[in-house]
């Protein structure tokens, strides 16, 4: 099972409900029921400004909290190059040269914060879309998205 990096997470144990941060190999308490190991991970996680990752009762990945919520990264043409926006478009947090630099830096903020990619065309049309922890490319596409222009 993978964890996402930095992040409280929430699993089925023997015992009960655990929460165990990312990385860690054991929980750092445990609890009856998965209500109660939510409530004291968002506790943990608004302190370390972390998010929270769910797992079901077989330890599938199920939901994610952030608070405040992170929104999905789009990847937009502007008139100065290609510019990574907070979902909706309004606010654009960064912009490059190049396509491929974009969708990296979009990339790597999606998959840190659990959220989605959205690359639109030149035109400003829906092109793909990739969300994390399920369906996030492979080194060799991040690797491609760093080259294109």
């Amino acid at each position: 099972m993978s964890e996402v990096e930095g992040h409280e997470h929430i699993l089925p144990t023997r015992e009960g409900w655990a929460v165990r941060a990312a990385g860690s190999e054991g929980a750092s308490k445990i609890f009856q029921t998965r209500a109660e190991a939510v409530q004291y991970a968002k506790e943990v996680a608004a302190q370390h400004n972390v998010c929270i990752v769910v797992h079901d009762e077989e330890g599938k990945f199920e939901d994610f909290h952030c608070e405040p919520e992170v929104k999905n990264q789009f990847v937009i043409k502007k008139k100065q190059g290609w510019a990574v926006a907070v979902e909706g478009g309004t606010e654009v947090e960064k912009i490059f040269n190049r396509k491929g630099e974009a969708m990296a830096y979009a990339y790597d903020f999606a998959t840190k914060h659990n959220v989605c990619m959205l690359i639109l065309d030149k035109e400003g049309n829906f092109q793909s879309k990739t969300c994390p922890p399920d369906g996030h490319p492979g080194i060799l596409e991040v690797f491609r998205m760093k080259l294109k222009v």
